[in-house]
């Protein structure tokens, strides 16, 4: 079962595991996650769906997209484009590693 989370994103599978889903949580104007109730009163990350997955390499790709071209990132040169790349690459390697061996 996959429950990752990436800085604010979310990827987990879906009931039958032959898709990943990709998510983001939701902040408020503080920057704080906010939550909501499930049906069993147990408090829950509010997210918004970005799409399902075969990889999580497509899921990495996805989530590139998605930090550098959402709302509120100004991005001003190619620079600053490869290093926001980069810095979330980095990060989404860095959850994936096991014992100091990364998976592939």
């Amino acid at each position: 079962m996959l429950a990752m989370k990436i800085e604010n994103y979310r990827i987990t599978e879906t009931s039958d595991c032959k898709n990943i889903v990709l998510s983001r949580v939701i902040l408020d104007e503080k920057g704080n996650i906010q939550y909501t109730e499930n049906e069993k009163g147990e408090k829950i990350e509010s997210t918004s769906f970005i799409g399902y997955y075969q990889t999580l390499t497509m899921c990495l790709r996805a989530i590139q997209r998605d930090y550098v071209l959402r709302e509120g990132h100004v991005i001003k040169s190619i620079i600053e484009y490869k290093k926001a790349l980069e810095r979330i690459t980095r990060y989404f390697e860095s959850e994936c590693e096991i014992e100091g061996v990364k998976n592939e």
